[in-house]
């Protein structure tokens, strides 16, 4: 039996040969089907600025169908279509500029408690899962709950010691 091709763009099959490819590839069902596929993922926003600034398609207008579908340099957007953009688009931007906000707000706190511990003089302690060896800080590290049961860990899995720490030298970067 023959091997078949299957294009998921335009949910056909047809013989695998490099000639019925290429003509397939180079159709315009296909890079019509294809085109649509990979404007479905861009941006709201990308898309509402392209369509304002095309014209509207007179043929489209009329007649509702246009004979040259995606690939007319002519909008086909109705007024209805272009403010359902606009609502898409403006709410994608609050939405990523809440995330970045409530990032941003994290991130300043962190900040704020790491500065404010430094002006203080204050070390971190046992509390924080942290020891101090002559000013630096050396991390405290346990096994998680769910291996603890596991009898033979391999040993890039059992936490070093917190004595191993001791003996490095430890020179300064930069």
């Amino acid at each position: 039996m023959p091997r078949r091709y299957y294009c998921d763009f335009c949910d056909k099959s047809f013989a695998d040969n490099p000639v019925a490819r290429k003509n397939h590839m180079n159709g315009t069902t296909h890079q019509r089907n294809r085109k649509q596929h990979y404007d479905s993922f861009r941006d709201p926003e990308i898309l509402l600025f392209e369509e304002i600034n095309k014209k509207p398609c007179k043929h489209f207008l009329q007649s509702g169908t246009c004979t040259f579908y995606d690939n007319c340099r002519f909008s086909h957007l109705r007024e209805d279509e272009k403010e359902q953009l606009r609502t898409q688009a403006t709410e994608m931007k609050t939405k990523k500029y809440k995330r970045q906000d409530t990032k941003m707000d994290k991130n300043d706190e962190d900040l704020k408690t790491f500065l404010q511990k430094i002006e203080r003089g204050q070390k971190f302690d046992q509390k924080e899962g942290k020891n101090i060896h002559s000013g630096v800080v050396i991390p405290k590290y346990s096994i998680p709950t769910f291996l603890q049961a596991v009898t033979n860990l391999p040993p890039s899995l059992i936490p070093p010691p917190p004595d191993s720490f001791l003996d490095l030298e430890l020179k300064e970067w930069g």
